[in-house]
């Protein structure tokens, strides 16, 4: 039983999401039902803390890149899981899907599409807490994130 772990923090330029633990069938009612919470706008995922990525979960992925490309909005997956990047390697979605090897390539990618530099703020939770320091406005209670954990069930 692993739980899955969402974290949200957004920027001027962006939303970047957190996503750690296991996304498969127990878990992709719960994920779904936060990234249908996010705002439309270009979003960078840091999947380098999810531990299993199923089918179930690469459809929501393609599902949230549709509703975010019919908006004229990106996403970037910054897939740093070596198991993560083989899954979407071996499907072709990385083909599909605008993937990078980090968070600093996906800010990058960002910053080259014309983002500011003020995405740079999120490569980690340590540095979106001191982002919210500087943004109050973006802040919540003094972390700027919303954090949900859901525990699976068997």
């Amino acid at each position: 039983m692993s739980p899955l772990l969402v974290r949200t923090f957004p920027t001027p330029a962006a939303t970047v999401v957190n996503i750690a633990g296991e996304i498969d069938i127990a878990t992709v009612t719960e994920l779904r039902g936060q990234l249908d919470a996010l705002p439309d706008r270009d979003t960078v995922v840091d999947m380098s803390e999810v531990t299993l990525l199923s089918a179930t979960g690469m459809s929501v992925l393609l599902e949230w890149q549709d509703r975010l490309t019919s908006v004229g909005a990106r996403l970037v997956l910054a897939a740093g899981s070596r198991h993560v990047r083989r899954v979407l390697a071996v499907t072709g979605l990385d083909a599909r899907l605008r993937v990078v090897a980090t968070v600093a390539d996906a800010i990058d990618a960002a910053e080259a599409a014309g983002q500011p530099e003020s995405i740079r703020a999120v490569i980690s939770l340590a540095a979106c807490r001191a982002a919210t320091r500087r943004y109050p406005s973006l802040g919540n209670s003094g972390t700027g994130l919303r954090t949900r954990r859901t525990d699976r069930r068997t």
